[in-house]
């Protein structure tokens, strides 16, 4: 009869059967024809491309482990709050959320903020490993008098943290000159980070300030979907010869900063 159109390898490899027999053995592939042989030369990649994939596969968690990883049990900040509790950010409630937060990760389990108004201070909520913080309709509110460097969030040699979600906000038109406050502050030697879907403004240093290493930096970070509006004081480049703000510096600059950090994904 007439013979078909030969087709790449990669093709009839694809269209083979992968069901065992009866018998227990798997069926004997056709043999691939010799111009498709020919044909299936592997595809050459740029030394950029080969970076991308590798720091790509590295990042990304395995579909077999995310299928089997359970869901988190979840407990609320509420209940660690005082009954009569406020939503609207004029009381502050630092060290309850702070033992929220040390509670969820002790246990295993996602803390979720209530939909409100939380009062922030530049001391921050220290970040523990194995922790997840749920802050979907939560505003994280920094007050005027803010006199120090801080971060709302502080996190060091942590591991597996989460933050999704939550409105983080400053107020840099009141801050001194020098006051350098960040969104959120991991330092040492941290890896598996996950941010996303977080609003961060007004700050007078980064939104997201990630620092590692020479020999130890912060590896498999992932951020996305994170919305920073008026991040960071003024600071010049440092070959124009201009003058930057005083106590401020190059790691103050950046809506999201990243130093040695490896492995990361930034979206």
């Amino acid at each position: 009869g007439p013979r078909k159109p030969s087709v790449p390898a990669a093709v009839s490899a694809a269209k083979l059967p992968d069901s065992r027999t009866a018998a227990g053995r798997r069926p004997t592939p056709p043999p691939i024809p010799k111009a498709a042989v020919q044909e299936s030369k592997p595809a050459q990649t740029s030394i950029v491309q080969q970076q991308v994939q590798r720091t790509t596969s590295a990042a990304q968690p395995g579909p077999i482990a995310a299928a089997e990883s359970p869901a988190a049990p979840t407990v609320s900040v509420a209940d660690f709050l005082p009954v009569d509790y406020v939503r609207d950010g004029t009381v502050a409630y630092h060290g309850q959320i702070q033992q929220a937060i040390d509670h969820a990760a002790q246990t295993s389990s996602a803390i979720v903020f209530p939909a409100m108004t939380y009062a922030a201070s530049e001391e921050g909520w220290r970040l523990r490993s194995g922790v997840t913080l749920q802050m979907h309709g939560a505003v994280l509110r920094l007050p005027a008098e803010c006199n120090q460097d801080g971060a709302v969030f502080r996190g060091q040699d942590v591991m597996n943290v989460t933050l999704i979600g939550g409105e983080v906000v400053g107020r840099d038109d009141a801050w001194r000159d020098g006051v350098n406050v960040r969104g959120v502050h991991i330092t040492g030697r941290a890896n598996r980070i996950r941010i996303r879907e977080m609003h961060l403004r007004d700050l007078s240093s980064n939104a997201i300030g990630l620092f590692g290493d020479h020999d130890n930096p912060i590896r498999d970070v992932w951020i996305h979907d994170v919305i920073v509006e008026n991040w960071c004081k003024r600071y010049p480049d440092y070959l124009s010869g201009e003058k930057g703000e005083p106590g401020s510096q190059r790691e103050d600059q950046g809506d999201i900063a990243c130093y040695y950090v490896e492995d990361f994904v930034v979206r």
